[in-house]
């Protein structure tokens, strides 16, 4: 019976515990790069031709009619951009980067736009789309010609699982009102996507402006691969749109657990500390 009361007992003290981790999403879309960059934990790795010691050497000339672009970090992970087009279906199922099948309809090539002033900052010789010109280096997919029953987008591969990646994504529509642009992560072998979610920007729907779009795991949850599937500010569904990127950024994980977890769990272990020693006592006594 004393044993029953001390069960008991245990499970009002460390039901608060339990139920003080709040349930958090596994990614967080997060649309300003400062805070990408600074603010989640991690350290970042930049290749926007800025950090000549990270990617070297920044493209300095054009190139067209690329089936891929693969960059390398100093660390030696690796990504690769490739310029895919799905099916009118959104996207759900494993996809093999490279290759069409499944959701991916076909592939396209690629346009390498290059910094060629030098000067990602302040130039005026860069990556561009729609009317919005940037003074970086970029991928553009404008090259390419569209399917009318197509979504085009930007496919990343990394050589190993990162925990964020993001973009300075150009002339990328995304409208509640015709299409939303969605982003969607995998992982490994699994069929489905880790996380798929819809792009809202805090204002406009991005038609001919640039807009920063990162995908960061809330506790360095991973993925290796990551689509940026254009929408429409019309009612063309994303099939006749095109698509331009630069300032590349991504991170391995760096997760620190939420101090309330910590705390959790230490006085935890407390509790169960004195529980054994109030156990071992009950027992001796019946």
């Amino acid at each position: 019976m004393k044993l029953q009361k001390l069960l008991i007992a245990s499970a009002a003290v460390l039901l608060p515990f339990v139920a003080a981790a709040p349930a958090k999403a596994a990614f967080t879309l997060n649309y300003n790069s400062s805070d990408f960059e600074t603010g989640i934990g991690e350290t970042s790795i930049a290749d926007d031709g800025t950090s000549a010691a990270t990617f070297d050497p920044v493209p300095t000339t054009d190139a067209s009619g690329q089936a891929s672009v693969t960059r390398t970090a100093a660390s030696g992970l690796t990504y690769t951009i490739y310029d895919v087009n799905f099916t009118n279906n959104s996207p759900l199922t494993g996809l093999t980067p490279g290759s069409s099948g499944g959701d991916i309809d076909n592939i396209s090539t690629l346009l390498v736009e290059a910094d060629t002033d030098n000067d990602p900052v302040n130039g005026t010789a860069g990556v561009g789309q729609g009317g919005s010109n940037q003074p970086y280096w970029g991928v553009d997919s404008s090259g390419a010609t569209n399917s009318n029953s197509t979504r085009n987008a930007m496919l990343v591969a990394f050589s190993s699982p990162v925990s964020s990646f993001g973009a300075s994504m150009i002339d990328f529509e995304s409208s509640s009102a015709f299409r939303n642009a969605e982003i969607v992560a995998y992982l490994g072998d699994n069929t489905a996507p880790v996380f798929q979610g819809n792009v809202n920007y805090p204002s406009g729907d991005g038609d001919g402006a640039t807009n920063f779009i990162g995908l960061v795991g809330d506790a360095g949850e991973t993925f290796d691969r990551i689509a940026f599937v254009l929408g429409d500010d019309t009612n063309g569904n994303g099939f006749t749109e095109a698509w331009a990127a630069g300032q590349f950024r991504f991170a391995q994980s760096d997760a620190v657990p939420e101090p309330f977890t910590i705390l959790g769990s230490i006085a935890a272990i407390g509790f169960g500390v004195k529980l054994r020693k109030k156990l071992r006592g009950a027992e001796a006594a019946e």
